[in-house]
């Protein structure tokens, strides 16, 4: 028997990448800016970031975020009366006009219809205050907890306000829907308003104005001065920057870009299929099992920096342990600064020897599985060897 023991394995690998780029101090004009790479969230460039701010018409991420995940982009909407007389910018819907939930989220995205903004809050959630409420809701969710929303479109209202930080997790974690890519980063499109088609045409001019552009948003009110989250790929790496009060957003956009760019590199640090560690396992059927990694990891980097790699893992753990089970994690760290976290989970169940339960767990499963629905071929039962 394996003695048990609560020791925490804690492996701290050295990566050290040496770059052939050189230092670049930048600034913006812009009251507040962030530029972060996508996959991992690293901050590469801040600048009064966690400063509450009006947003604008960057608020349209939210509502195309929500439009998205509680919609059907086949649902025929009816325009109502409120969404038709909203101020500002407009996709010139009136009342009564039908237009798909699709063709509404891209007149939100590509041409910031505030009127686009209304039906699609009143269709997903019946009013404006429940659409709100669950705004603020999926914003707690993301970690945007500097923000509060209180109406679909962006139009100034002093308790409508957010973070640049706050709007580059909103917009990360958009970028997991692949819906919204594709319609954020459409130059035009055709849409149907009672069966007339209208072409939209994307005001976004980083699309095609700079290599790689592919997102996301303007927004302008004379509160929130001008403000741009946008985004651009290249060689893998996906960049998303938000700056509020700007003087020049195409300029300064640019800017931000070109030095995430030039300064920054992704490494590999982990493939998928790589092994990890063991887990030895106390009193179980099976005495260990392997961690590989499901994924690849790719870190942006810049000249000069080592990257660390530290895994918490329970080196020795009691059965039974669940499939899917969380058993620890590995981060990645530079200069003692938590740069990504992965989670480590079980691969497997290990039951516990003790047989009588083993037993009882083996058919219990079974049944579960059965009540699935799922059909017997794909079964993957140990029995007890009765020899």
């Amino acid at each position: 028997m394996i003695k048990m023991c609560s020791t925490v394995l804690c492996i701290v690998i050295i990566l050290s990448f040496f770059l052939p780029t050189a230092a670049m101090a930048i600034d913006v004009p812009s009251q507040s800016a962030i530029l972060i790479e996508e996959k991992t969230g690293r901050i590469l460039y801040n600048k009064n970031s966690e400063t509450e701010m009006a947003m604008a018409s960057t608020t349209k991420i939210m509502t195309a975020i929500l439009a998205l995940e509680y919609g059907n982009l086949d649902d025929v909407v009816v325009v109502g009366e409120e969404a038709a007389n909203v101020e500002g910018s407009s996709i010139y819907i009136e009342k009564g006009d039908k237009i798909t939930l699709e063709d509404l989220v891209y007149g939100l995205m590509l041409r910031s219809g505030n009127d686009a903004a209304y039906a699609i809050a009143t269709h997903i959630s019946g009013s404006l205050k429940n659409f709100v409420e669950l705004m603020n809701e999926k914003a707690q969710i993301i970690g945007a907890t500097n923000t509060n929303f209180t109406n679909p479109h962006g139009l100034y209202e002093k308790e409508h306000y957010t973070t640049a930080k706050d709007l580059a997790l909103i917009t990360q974690y958009a970028f997991r829907n692949e819906d919204f890519k594709k319609i954020m980063s459409a130059k035009k499109t055709d849409i149907k308003i009672n069966n007339q088609v209208h072409t939209l045409y994307n005001k976004n001019k980083l699309l095609t104005g700079y290599d790689g552009g592919n997102g996301v948003k303007t927004g302008y009110t004379i509160d929130a001065g001008k403000c741009l989250v946008f985004s651009a790929e290249r060689e893998g790496m996906q960049m998303i920057g938000v700056i509020l009060r700007a003087s020049d957003i195409w300029a300064e956009s640019r800017i931000l870009l070109d030095y995430g760019f030039e300064q920054y590199t992704t490494k590999n640090v982990m493939k998928k299929g790589e092994y990890i560690t063991s887990i030895y396992v106390e009193d179980g059927i099976n005495d260990q099992f392997k961690i590989i990694s499901d994924e690849n990891i790719d870190i942006p980097i810049k000249q000069g920096e080592n990257i660390e790699r530290v895994l918490n893992v329970n080196n020795i753990m009691a059965a039974p342990i669940y499939n899917k089970q969380r058993i620890g994690s590995v981060d990645f760290l530079i200069d003692g600064e938590i740069i990504y976290s992965k989670d480590l989970y079980s691969p497997q169940k290990v039951y516990e020897k003790d047989y009588l339960k083993f037993l009882r767990e083996n058919l219990r499963d079974y049944f579960n599985i059965l009540s699935q629905e799922i059909p017997i071929e794909a079964l993957d039962i140990k029995w007890l060897d009765a020899s």
